[in-house]
């Protein structure tokens, strides 16, 4: 049984910069008439499962990792964004995106 759910068809890094969202805006516009929907994946890469910020206790101390850390906090979140289209119209979502020269997906 094939599952015939929304399908990926475009995504920034994880942390874009204003040249990957300018193409992201470039790639909606191209898909518009396929009516893309946009998910934003926003979080700390080092979140613990319950979704809370990593402390760290210093004798009576409670501080975010982050303020430890310069790596940590230089690293910062995540900010991703994905374009999804209908099973329907994936096919013809990758082929206008490669025909504009988005990607080289196979």
């Amino acid at each position: 049984m094939e599952r015939k759910h929304i399908r990926r068809v475009y995504e920034t890094s994880e942390r874009p910069d204003e040249k990957d969202l300018e193409k992201l805006k470039n790639a909606k516009k191209l898909l518009k008439d396929l009516m893309p929907i946009e998910d934003l994946s926003e979080k700390l890469w080092y979140n613990v499962s319950g979704g809370m910020e990593i402390f760290i206790i210093e004798g009576s101390e409670v501080k975010p990792l982050s303020s430890y850390s310069k790596i940590v906090k230089n690293i910062g979140g995540i900010h991703q964004i994905r374009l999804y289209v209908s099973y329907e119209n994936r096919d013809e979502a990758e082929q206008m995106l490669r025909a504009e020269g988005f990607y080289d997906k196979k």
